[in-house]
């Protein structure tokens, strides 16, 4: 999938890629905006795709999953994410409003 009107092209990631995503991704983990992947976990989530910032790069993506959704007839798709408004401004919002949210326990130290 790509757009006409921007030189980037999106792809599916390929497990050939984790070390490049390892690399993308480490200042981010340095930061403690992502948590850390070995590379075998990597490797398995390649399967859905990864790629850079600022670039609309994200937005792409974001459609591209949405549209995937939409072709499976999927009800809703939900992010997790520290960006509440980077998917705000994809579109995103709570489906029901001060009645759904997701409640985690850490059962281990983070890296």
């Amino acid at each position: 999938m790509s757009c006409a009107s921007d030189p980037i092209a999106i792809r599916p990631a390929e497990i050939t890629d984790a070390e490049a995503i390892e690399a993308l991704v480490e200042p981010y983990v340095q930061r403690r905006v992502l948590l850390r992947r070995s590379l075998e976990e990597l490797r398995d989530l390649t399967r859905n795709g990864f790629i850079a910032q600022r670039q609309g790069i994200g937005k792409l993506l974001v459609q591209a999953c949405i549209d995937c959704a939409r072709e499976h007839q999927v009800l809703e798709v939900m992010a997790i994410t520290a960006a509440e408004q980077f998917f705000r401004d994809c579109g995103f919002d709570y489906a029901l409003p001060d009645q759904k949210k997701a409640l985690f326990i850490n059962t281990r130290p983070r890296y």
